[in-house]
């Protein structure tokens, strides 16, 4: 079985399908399988043989574009621009809460797919209807979020470079700001946030390895053992897998990762045999308080024997003087 890696048009992620015994060339165009119905797409690479099974389906090739398939997606393409308009002039009128993202014809027309977002559920219910009677076509309203929409509009974020979703990411990984604490970046919203407003996607990269490197190591300001002595952390290194620490006498050293260690509290010894006499004298005193209530308890019993004694003898002499 060949398989095949080929992009959609306006994406530069390439994905692959399984393309049967087909021979695809490089740049030839293909019908592939959708979740949104048959598309066309651009091959990539020439189709190999597959070497190994993989754990997950594989979409399927459907066929080569005949010329038609072609000349059908340049029409279509031209009137998704018009649809992608109407819909947004329309709802607009009807003060729906929604943004307009795009639209997309499939490749045959059969379906025109407006993709909006919302804060909220919105009934588009009458829009469909009017959109349907305009286009004589299925229309189908995505909502998607707004990373799927910085994704589908594409752009360029601060470092310059075209947006990670764009270019190659196949999803979305959740990101906290814990990823940007331990890579020490600044808490500036306005540095860590991406062109859609969420935290981006780019601090997931490398986190795994500041984590690796981080876990059981000392923090940023605590004790720690080195081969050169005492000191404490100034900072951490993973990408170069050193930490930079401050020694007892001032000096400041460069330690490898495996050679740093969590320092021990001070009097750690001492306190843990002060803490161990401690708790024998404690034992030792309470077995005491046991001994002495013992005592007490017993001597209390026999004064009551003996009280009731006394009390019994008291009635027997009453009654023989009756």
């Amino acid at each position: 079985m060949n398989v095949v890696k080929a992009k959609f048009p306006g994406s530069n992620r390439p994905i692959e399908f399984q393309a049967g015994g087909l021979e695809i060339k490089t740049n030839e165009t293909i019908v592939v399988e959708d979740e949104l119905g048959p598309k066309l797409a651009k091959a990539c690479e020439d189709a190999v043989p597959l070497d190994e099974e993989t754990g997950s389906p594989i979409p399927r090739v459907m066929r080569v574009a005949t010329k038609e398939d072609l000349a059908n997606q340049k029409k279509f393409r031209e009137q998704e621009e018009d649809a992608f308009r109407t819909a947004k002039r329309l709802s607009r009128e009807r003060r729906l809460p929604m943004k307009m993202i795009g639209s997309e014809y499939l490749f045959d027309g059969s379906k025109l797919i407006f993709y909006f977002t919302a804060e909220s559920r919105v009934d588009f219910r009458d829009l469909v209807r009017e959109l349907a009677q305009i286009y004589k076509t299925r229309i189908e309203m995505k909502q998607i979020g707004v990373r799927d929409a910085a994704k589908m509009i594409g752009g360029v974020d601060v470092c310059g470079r075209e947006l990670c979703c764009t270019m190659f990411l196949g999803g979305f990984s959740p990101v906290s700001i814990k990823q940007a604490k331990d890579q020490n970046l600044s808490l500036n919203p306005s540095k860590l946030s991406g062109v859609c407003g969420r935290l981006k996607c780019c601090l997931v990269f490398e986190h795994e390895i500041y984590a690796d490197y981080l876990r059981g190591k000392p923090k940023v300001g605590k004790r720690a053992e080195t081969p050169d002595g005492m000191g404490r952390v100034r900072r951490h290194d993973p990408l170069n897998d050193q930490t930079v620490v401050m020694l007892e006498d001032g000096r400041e050293v460069i330690v490898l990762g495996a050679d740093i260690k969590r320092a021990a509290p001070p009097n750690a010894k001492k306190k843990d045999g002060a803490e161990a006499d401690a708790s024998s004298d404690d034992k030792s005193r309470g077995r005491d308080k046991d001994r002495d209530r013992g005592r007490d308890r017993n001597r209390d019993l026999d004064r009551e024997r003996e009280q009731r004694a006394e009390a019994s003898e008291d009635e027997t002499l009453e009654e023989l003087d009756d």
